[in-house]
């Protein structure tokens, strides 16, 4: 009598949720058992200090610096022109870092200073 009275309790409290907050489609789905438990069948083996031993792929470190990123209406980076040991933009032919693309005038204006652009197409 009391296990009946309590999971009818149970089962109103639950309607009453459902109705007020909605979402009895995600509660009715299984949930899988390794996911639940957190077991999983890969062994994994670490040393004092954390770094794993053996068991597991080591990932790739990615690079703490951001690549491919664009800044001041450049077209390419920093670093992708190279000019009489000189790094720059190629989009412009800019040697300043942190300057504002000109485009076609600033290629331009480098080939009638310096000559025809070197190493590049």
């Amino acid at each position: 009598q009391f296990e009946d009275k309590k999971t009818s309790l149970v089962e109103k409290q639950k309607k009453q949720l459902y109705e007020h907050y909605g979402g009895q489609e995600y509660a009715e789905k299984s949930i899988p058992r390794a996911v639940i438990f957190g077991n999983t069948e890969q062994y994994v083996e670490y040393a004092e200090d954390g770094t794993i031993i053996k068991g597991q792929e080591r990932r790739v470190l990615n690079s703490k610096y951001e690549e491919d990123k664009m800044t001041n209406n450049h077209t390419n980076v920093w670093g992708s022109f190279w000019y009489n040991g000189k790094w720059g933009y190629a989009c412009c032919c800019q040697f300043i870092r942190n300057s504002y693309c000109t485009g076609k005038t600033g290629i331009e204006a480098f080939d009638k200073q310096k000559g025809s652009r070197m190493g590049l197409t």
